[in-house]
């Protein structure tokens, strides 16, 4: 799998993140990563009109980057929330991911700023892959303003 503005990531990394993080990442996100990598994806964006979801995903994040793990905000360690953050949409929401399901979710900084449940985030795609695939560059509405 090519996708425009990402680079793959090796296995090595990826290893290293999960021992680093005492974690197992989900299989088909650790094939993405090998096949298609992290950056910024093109296209980018995301839209669900059915749900009135429209936003830019900006950046897929590497795992040797501190963002991914070490989140600075305010969510609990991915041991205690069961999600690893994975992307931003640049504008203080994150896109998390699963470690049981391998699911993909929304956080909206400005709806909930303390711990996470799966009540606070919103579902997008059942993998990453899944959600890459259905990006578009031509958005059926309009994306949220980056602040």
């Amino acid at each position: 799998m090519s996708k425009a503005g990402l680079t793959p990531i090796p296995a090595a990394t990826i290893a290293q993140f999960e021992a680093r993080h005492r974690l197992q990442l989900p299989q088909t996100y650790k094939w993405f990563l090998r096949a298609a990598g992290a950056g910024s994806p093109e296209p980018n964006c995301y839209s669900d009109p059915s749900r009135d979801l429209c936003f830019f995903l900006a950046l897929i994040f590497d795992p040797a980057e501190s963002r991914m793990a070490e989140q600075c905000f305010a969510f609990p360690p991915p041991a205690e929330s069961g999600f690893v953050t994975i992307g931003t949409n640049a504008g203080g929401d994150y896109f998390l991911l699963s470690l049981d399901s391998g699911e993909v979710f929304y956080w909206d900084h400005e709806l909930h700023d303390e711990l996470i449940d799966r009540d606070e985030v919103v579902w997008l795609a059942p993998s990453l892959p899944a959600l890459v695939e259905g990006l578009s560059s031509t958005p059926a509405c309009e994306p949220e303003a980056v602040d």
